[in-house]
């Protein structure tokens, strides 16, 4: 069978090639909706968010970014632990004007290192609540979820507020900026 007739066999099904969109394993919609929907009711506007997140560059980035699936209904894959390789790392922070700071590490960000980081591209950025940059939106991981960076941004006057576990799709620097700079690396 030649290419071109399998291509036109799946385009006459409803198959369209799309962007294929990645979910976690362990994601829980019911936690993240629930998370969404008391987002919303806050009220909060735009310019009190400062979004922050840890970017890396490794051999996952490599992993398929496209797929097919029915007209109408996205393709989605499921990721699984995969060889990381070489890693480098980057914490930024992220405000409706764009990229306010960021730092760089080889390896991956630990406790320490985070904390660390967290002095130049967080803690000299936000303001105290309801000022702009006053809430920090930041995934849950381990070692985001330690006392001394909540304290750090408490005595500062910010709110801290955790994504739900493995829903990237709630931070925007997952679902754009960061997205479209690895983009830009893989050509």
């Amino acid at each position: 069978i030649h290419l071109s007739t399998f291509c036109r066999a799946v385009h006459g099904l409803s198959f369209t090639r799309q962007k294929l969109q990645q979910y976690a394993v362990n994601r829980d919609e019911h936690m993240a909706r629930v998370w969404r929907e008391k987002f919303a009711a806050r009220g909060w506007k735009a310019h009190q968010i400062l979004a922050v997140d840890e970017t890396s560059k490794d051999m996952r980035m490599m992993r398929r970014s496209m797929g097919y699936a029915i007209r109408g209904s996205p393709p989605v894959g499921r990721s699984g632990l995969e060889p990381r390789g070489e890693r480098i790392s980057s914490l930024c922070s992220f405000d409706v004007n764009g990229f306010v700071a960021w730092s760089h590490n080889d390896g991956t960000y630990n406790t320490d290192g985070f904390l660390e980081a967290a002095q130049k591209v967080i803690y000299e950025k936000i303001t105290p609540y309801p000022g702009p940059r006053s809430i920090v939106l930041i995934d849950n991981a381990p070692i985001h979820r330690n006392y001394e960076f909540v304290r750090q941004c408490k005595m500062r006057g910010a709110i801290v507020l955790f994504t739900t576990p493995y829903c990237w799709d709630q931070m925007p620097l997952d679902n754009s900026a960061f997205g479209r700079i690895k983009d830009w690396i893989r050509e």
